[in-house]
């Protein structure tokens, strides 16, 4: 231990005569005086104490280094998919493999060796190995492994036990992570190595979001494992009721096929369809022949009245823009001369739409009739516009329509300019901006379009995100805005030719989707009526698969719409056998509410939730969702020699079968990684930064406080 000193040392002789003289002087000419003894006893703790007092202000400063042995790690990553249990080695793993492990790992600790497990899946869990359990849906190894390595990169790692089947659901190939360790990876094999014959349903490729009496399709792919020739029969049932079949020939050189079916659904919610492939007694592996899928029904399509005065490319970016999401059902009244439309429009109908869409319209006082029938609609029932000015609009036709717009002009003129807009940096705080940083220089860069030219302002409640550029200047003219005002929605862009941002998104990107993903937001955040109620609890989505874990939220808000703290929510779920459950859900920093139910059974379940403050229901909700049955695991189940023994070659390791996993007993302990290592760390500090100077202080003048009390000092 070395001490050095801010100040001269030399002061410390200073400090022992200051302290010497303090403590004579003090107790020399004491009343009563003391006896010889009492006295050099009171002196000497007085003189301790002054000194260790001055001696703060010399700030020493004390450094050492200290000499710290670790004990080598051993991680072990024990395989908790289900395909674990889905091969000959299922009876050694429920009854005698954690006796061997278990052992393995009693043998490595007595050599001073540390052992950590983990139980994985597409996640690691740290776990003690008799709880181990085989019942997770996927395995990512390449995820497991790159996470495990970085988690011990900075520690004494001797070496690595992977125990698995090989078998990865997702991911990459784990040869290449298992380098990341540094270490040996000592990888135990599971289950078998042969091929058997086995016919599966490889891959189920359908959209979970379907519309009532509307076609849903769907593509099964099939695949077999050692069949020479097999003809298969492919069953899709729904309702207790076989709604389809299709025979396909498997061979060995056509392993796989595909079939494609077509479901119309005849009730609206969430509906479950089975598809299934009749039995064979060959096939080694029957849990992989069916797949349960499910569907969100809608009632109908959000439909969409689009009117205009004239056809026009910025129509066909529209159209194209909205095409590529079926939730959408648009009706074109384009006008083909001065009093005709291609397809005549009802305003008695017009109830029925969720949005109207002016293109270029008004665009003459024949327009002003049906403007004026379409904003009433609009007002009554709330139903949102989306504005689209160009050199065409006539915006002085009809007063009411400047009630409708978020911006308008105060002037109107029909002159228009041709300009460039520029997307407001504060537009990413908006919902509908759900891009990167790359969007806004996309947009900066598009071609120009053409401007109404009128002296535009922004109303009340309205967020312009859009303003003109004219030879690079930025100038202070609206040109896209949104607004919300009673509960009535509206966009503005004044801008004719943006046809050309599409064609300009996909020469720039190789695809259409920063222009129509923006045009699909905006009709979104313009149709999504807001939910008032101070009371919701939902699901985080309609359908689970069958490993991901159920999570139930909720929403609470006082009468001035402010997050509630510290309401009781209680949560009955109803399984699809009937039987009930509660769970209460937990609050989090944010007053936010959430349940985790945690891998549920496949299946459609119910839920009632109900809200206490005080004692007093302050709400109630209910809804529904499923779970869907994951069979990842069951597509193949021939265990993966290879890949794991290219994990231990390309690591140092050894692969070895589970039946001998105690062999690695004798390999593990002869490596020089598990040896234990040595660290020095150097270690400085001050003085007045440690706890024991001031306890000695506080014990040194309690001595000397009881002395004086037992000589009758004052």
């Amino acid at each position: 231990m070395n001490v050095t000193f801010t100040y001269p040392p030399a002061l410390l002789m200073v400090c022992a005569i200051v302290a010497a003289l303090v403590s004579f002087l003090m107790y020399r000419y004491s009343k009563p005086p003391l006896t010889r003894v009492w006295f050099w006893v009171v002196s000497i703790l007085r003189f301790i104490t002054v000194f260790f007092l001055s001696l703060f202000l010399l700030e020493p400063v004390f450094s050492g280094t200290f000499k710290e042995v670790k004990a080598p790690i051993v991680l072990i990553l024990n395989d908790g998919s289900e395909s674990m249990l889905a091969s000959s080695d299922s009876t050694f793993l429920k009854e005698k493999f954690k006796e061997n492990a278990n052992g393995l790992v009693k043998s490595l600790n007595n050599a001073g060796i540390s052992t950590v497990h983990y139980t994985f899946g597409n996640e690691l869990k740290e776990t003690p190995l008799s709880d181990h359990s085989y019942d997770i849906s996927g395995s990512d190894l390449s995820g497991i492994v790159e996470e495990a390595s970085e988690l011990y990169k900075n520690q004494h790692l001797g070496a690595v036990i992977l125990i698995s089947d090989g078998i990865s659901t997702q991911g990459e190939n784990p040869a290449y992570s298992a380098e990341l360790f540094g270490t040996p990876v000592f990888t135990v094999l599971v289950g078998d190595t042969t091929e058997k014959k086995d016919i599966f349903i490889k891959e189920v490729l359908y959209n979970e979001i379907g519309y009532l009496k509307s076609e849903l399709p769907v593509k099964v792919k099939i695949g077999s494992i050692a069949y020479t020739s097999k003809n298969v029969l492919v069953t899709l049932s729904g309702n207790g009721k076989v709604l389809a079949s299709k025979k396909v020939d498997l061979s060995d050189r056509l392993p796989e096929a595909e079939i494609d079916f077509k479901i119309i659904p005849t009730e609206p919610g969430i509906q479950s369809y089975t598809i299934a492939i009749s039995p064979d007694v060959e096939d080694s592996n029957t849990k992989n022949n069916f797949r349960k899928i499910f569907f969100n029904v809608l009632d109908s399509r959000m439909k969409i009245a689009l009117f205009s005065s004239q056809s026009h490319p910025d129509i066909g970016a529209l159209h194209d823009a909205l095409k590529s999401n079926d939730q959408y059902q648009i009706d074109d009244f384009i006008r083909k001369n001065g009093n005709e439309f291609y397809k005549n429009p009802d305003p008695s109908k017009f109830e029925e739409y969720d949005l109207f869409i002016l293109y270029n319209f008004p665009a003459s006082g024949k327009d002003k009739i049906l403007l004026d029938q379409i904003l009433a609609t609009s007002s009554a029932k709330k139903i949102p516009l989306m504005h689209w000015v160009g050199a065409a609009t006539k915006l002085n036709i009809s007063q009411a329509q400047s009630f409708a717009m978020g911006i308008f002009p105060l002037n109107f003129s029909e002159k228009s300019q041709e300009v460039q807009v520029s997307i407001e940096e504060k537009y990413k705080g908006h919902s509908t901006y759900t891009f990167d940083e790359k969007w806004l220089s996309f947009m900066e860069d598009n071609p120009p379009v053409w401007r109404n030219a009128s002296d535009w302002v922004a109303k009340t409640n309205t967020q312009v995100f859009g303003q003109v550029k004219i030879k690079g200047v930025k100038l202070n003219y609206p040109v896209f805005a949104l607004q919300e005002l009673d509960g009535r929605k509206n966009m503005v862009f004044n801008g004719e030719g943006f046809w050309r941002y599409r064609s300009n998104a996909y020469v720039n990107t190789g695809s259409f989707e920063a222009f129509d993903s923006w045009i699909q937001n905006l009709v979104q955040w313009l149709t999504i009526r807001e939910d008032k109620r101070k009371f919701k609890v939902y699901p985080s989505k309609a359908l689970f698969k069958g490993n991901e874990s159920a999570i139930i939220k909720g929403e609470i808000y006082d009468d001035t719409y402010k997050p509630k703290s510290g309401v009781e929510v209680r949560i009955k779920v109803t399984a699809p056998d009937g039987t009930d459950s509660e769970v209460v859900m937990n609050e989090t920093a944010e007053r936010q509410y959430f349940s985790d139910l945690g891998h549920l059974q496949e299946g459609t379940y119910k839920y009632q939730a109900t809200g206490k403050f005080d004692n007093k229901v302050i709400g109630t909700d209910k809804g529904s969702f499923s779970v869907g049955k994951s069979d990842v695991e069951y597509i193949d189940l021939v265990a993966k020699k290879n890949i794991m023994e290219r994990i231990s070659s390309k690591t140092g390791g050894e692969m070895v079968f589970v039946r001998n996993i105690q062999d690695l007993d004798s390999k593990i302990k002869g490596l020089n990684s598990v040896k234990p290592m040595a660290e020095f760390r150097k270690v400085t500090t001050d003085l007045h930064r440690e706890w024991w100077p001031f306890i000695l202080l506080i014990f040194l003048l309690t001595m000397e406080w009881v002395i004086r009390k037992l000589n009758s000092l004052a």
